[in-house]
């Protein structure tokens, strides 16, 4: 039952993220694939560093959520595209396990940020490189191309990295707070 708790709470969460997502144009109009900044990727990045395969499932779920209730899309289409996202965050998580560690760890531990940055490096490179394999042959094939394969990387980069950012502002200042509270009550 937990599990399934984690997997419906990310999918909410991813969910939300790219309801925002697509009310954000930094540098360019929001066609609902290809941005130059995607923020639900940093969602995608932190569900499967800290809840492993249930946070990739939980991406795959909302992403599949999103597709059917605001894309024109048959149902085949809506699962082949929410299953790339569960295959971009584990094949990520995989390669950066055997890239910078050598070795599968069984316990969680919390993240560097040297850990985060090649992780989310990974996973950009990995998840344009399939969305794309995939996007002709669900979505037809003249609709994407080197640039949109380029945008992919850089959205799902600068979107990530903002996410962590801004959730590790929000740590300091919670920290900042709870320190101020604590002295507050000695005194």
């Amino acid at each position: 039952m937990k599990a399934l708790k984690t997997v419906a709470l990310i999918a909410i969460i991813r969910y939300l993220f790219i309801a925002i997502n697509a009310y954000i144009n930094l540098v360019q109009p929001y066609d609902g694939w290809v941005n130059y900044f995607y923020l639900p990727a940093g969602v995608n990045v932190i569900a499967t560093l800290v809840c492993g395969h249930l946070g990739a499932l939980g991406v795959g779920a909302g992403s599949f959520v999103w597709n059917i209730f605001n894309k024109d899309m048959d149902l085949v289409s809506a699962l082949t595209l929410s299953v790339v996202p569960v295959l971009s965050c584990s094949a990520s998580y995989f390669a950066y396990e055997k890239l910078t560690c050598q070795t599968l760890s069984t316990e969680w531990r919390t993240p560097s940020i040297q850990d985060i940055s090649r992780f989310v490096v990974i996973y950009a490179i990995i998840n344009s490189a399939l969305h794309h394999l995939v996007f002709p042959y669900v979505l037809g094939g003249g609709m994407f191309s080197q640039s949109s394969l380029f945008q992919m990387l850089i959205g799902d980069f600068l979107g990530a990295v903002f996410l962590f950012v801004c959730l590790n502002i929000l740590a300091s200042l919670l920290i900042d707070l709870m320190k101020f509270l604590s002295s507050e009550n000695e005194a």
